[in-house]
């Protein structure tokens, strides 16, 4: 019996992963993007073996990324929007995020992890200085854009109307969302969190955007670290789904603690829907990697952020959706 189309195209997806992935890393699309070219021109100027390339150009045409005529490649048009360095639209920094190393090694120890119920690899997002932090401190800020603009904007008049605007940015990573706050923002200054090493590349994307002299780094872990503060607004960016609900709140009350009263607190991951499944997908995909990553972490749903605010001291949490991107941004004010 011939197994179902979609389960077929499931099985294969990891192909495609590694196609768009290594594409991406020997520059065949940016070379492209300049003009079409023979297999064994983009062999030659790209310093790859022939059959090599021929082989996986023509790959990538049966997978709609390239097309090819007359034995000369080029870009689709979607290859040409998001798969272009020079265009304002492109993707291949998520290539460094979603097809890591660190993700993928841990990914095809998924059987094992299940069965335990936990990682099983030495290297995991449990350790503060965990390699994976690095890469994504590195290149997920470009592909941050849109997330970040809606978290500014949806308290842009609240902070311009304020004379101090003092942040905490707890695993701050790449630093985006406090740095472009402070952009935004001259009265702002910004305390960023994180380990030693992503400090140091948060620094460089800081000094990029003209904030560096606005920013403090505070190397540690965020749940023994003295956080200073006041603060009247804390930013926490992709890590309580690290954690038990009951941890997240221990958190989440440490930063109560140092919040100003009147202060916010941001919260930004990726968040499960309250009904079914099937409402929130991708939520429910990207467990699977907390299952392979972490003792006890998972996508928390809303109503989970909503109980776990309202035991650390918050309220009036609201819960901003955005079209295409998983990603969900959580408001919440200090009692």
């Amino acid at each position: 019996m011939q197994a179902p189309a979609e389960i077929f195209q499931a099985l294969l997806a990891y192909k495609k992963s590694a196609l768009l992935r290594t594409g991406i890393e020997l520059g065949v699309f940016g070379r492209l993007a300049e003009q079409t070219a023979t297999a064994d021109d983009v062999a030659r100027d790209l310093d790859l073996a022939p059959r090599g390339s021929r082989l996986l150009l023509n790959a990538l045409v049966a997978i709609d990324i390239l097309e090819e005529a007359d034995g000369s490649y080029r870009l689709t048009s979607l290859a040409a929007e998001t798969l272009d360095p020079a265009r304002e639209g492109y993707l291949g920094e998520l290539s460094r995020i979603l097809t890591s190393r660190w993700e993928w090694e841990a990914m095809g120890r998924l059987p094992e992890a299940v069965r335990r119920g936990g990682p099983v690899i030495a290297e995991n997002a449990e350790q503060l200085d965990y390699g994976y932090y690095e890469e994504f401190a590195t290149h997920a800020g470009a592909v941050t854009k849109p997330t970040v603009a809606r978290v500014t904007g949806t308290i842009h008049d609240w902070a311009a109307q304020r004379e101090r605007l003092h942040v905490l940015d707890l695993a701050c990573g790449h630093g985006m969302y406090g740095f472009t706050i402070a952009q935004q923002h001259p009265r702002a200054r910004i305390w960023s969190v994180d380990n030693a090493q992503v400090l140091e590349i948060a620094q460089k994307h800081a000094a990029r955007l003209g904030v560096a002299d606005r920013v403090e780094t505070m190397a540690g872990d965020m749940f023994t670290l003295d956080l200073g503060g006041p603060y009247d607004l804390v930013l926490i960016t992709n890590v309580l789904h690290h954690h038990t609900p009951e941890r997240a709140t221990e958190l989440l009350r440490r930063v109560a603690a140092v919040t100003a009263p009147g202060g916010k607190l941001i919260l930004v991951g990726i968040t499960a829907d309250d009904g079914p499944v099937q409402d929130s997908p991708e939520a429910h995909l990207f467990s699977l990697l907390m299952l392979v990553w972490t003792d006890n972490g998972e996508a928390h749903s809303a109503g989970t952020y909503r109980q776990m605010l309202a035991a650390a001291g918050y309220q009036g949490m609201q819960l901003h959706r955005q079209a295409e991107i998983p990603m969900r941004i959580i408001v919440a004010d200090r009692v």
